[in-house]
């Protein structure tokens, strides 16, 4: 296997695991920073979100045409994320 090829595999990989890992966080900490209701409520729909959204980046990072777009998606998602959550304010 050419070594592009590999490299393409490897960086593809990284991304799914620990880039969607990442995102999964950054995704259940905007959404129950935001969430209306009780904070135990917040909490586990911030969660169940991110544990959504956590297979879905790993599809896209396997699914996207080239790895710039499979990384560029990854970092736009977990960029509006880290917006979300910092115009959330820290918690009171």
């Amino acid at each position: 296997m050419r070594l592009a090829k590999r490299f393409d595999i490897a960086a593809r990989t990284l991304g799914a695991t620990v880039g969607a890992y990442a995102l999964a966080a950054l995704v259940a900490y905007a959404l129950a920073r935001l969430w209306p209701g009780s904070d135990a409520e917040a909490v586990v729909t911030g969660t169940i979100v991110g544990v959504l959204a956590m297979p879905a980046a790993a599809i896209w990072m396997f699914g996207a045409s080239s790895i710039r777009r499979a990384w560029g998606g990854l970092a736009l998602a977990g960029g509006v994320a880290t917006i979300i959550t910092w115009a959330a304010g820290l918690p009171t």
